[in-house]
């Protein structure tokens, strides 16, 4: 699965926050995943059985489970912002919000430079395939909003539910999400 463009509104406004999303997919699962953001030289890759890892500013780091954050920091996106996310980070007590472009949040998630990224607006399956190989190998989660299993792949529209991606330690019942849940169907 290729993304060769993914934050196209990042690219547009020449913030370098575009990344080239590469992704294997394997029986709805995807097993080895590459991001990489040309304009900043910053490469994230994980596979599965192996790790992940990032290669910046010519350093390479193994990507791992972190220890808890002071205070839980959650990614936002530029471009692709929703009332609930106000919400979610109001009930959650969640003071700091990190603005990042496309599959960067990811990244960032797999580095433990955040800690939570909700995506409460459509995404598709080339927007999270390469990023959620990333994290999960680096110990973290990126899950449907309302199952709270990891999103598959290979839905007849390509189209991703609501999702909550996590790093590690962090996991899904730690965050509340049910005071509007009804209101994702």
């Amino acid at each position: 699965m290729v993304d060769p463009l993914d934050g196209t509104k990042d690219f547009l406004a020449g913030n370098g926050e575009f990344t080239v999303n590469i992704a294997l997919v394997d029986q709805g699962r995807p097993v080895l995943g590459v991001v990489f953001a040309p304009a900043i030289n910053a490469l994230y890759w994980g596979a599965v059985g192996m790790g992940a890892w990032r290669i910046w500013e010519g350093a390479v780091v193994a990507l791992s489970a972190q220890t808890r954050s002071a205070s839980v920091r959650m990614a936002v996106s530029r471009f692709h912002d929703h009332p609930d996310v106000d919400i979610f980070a109001a009930q959650n007590g969640i003071a700091e919000r990190v603005a990042i472009g496309s599959a960067l949040k990811y990244g960032l998630l797999a580095a433990g430079e955040v800690d939570v990224f909700p995506r409460l607006v459509g995404s598709s399956e080339w927007d999270t395939a390469a990023g959620q190989v990333v994290l999960e190998v680096a110990g973290g989660q990126v899950l449907d909003w309302c199952t709270g299993k990891a999103l598959q792949y290979g839905k007849p529209r390509r189209r991703n539910p609501r999702l909550l991606a996590l790093r590690a330690p962090y996991c899904r019942e730690e965050f509340k999400l049910k005071e509007y849940e009804s209101e994702l169907l």
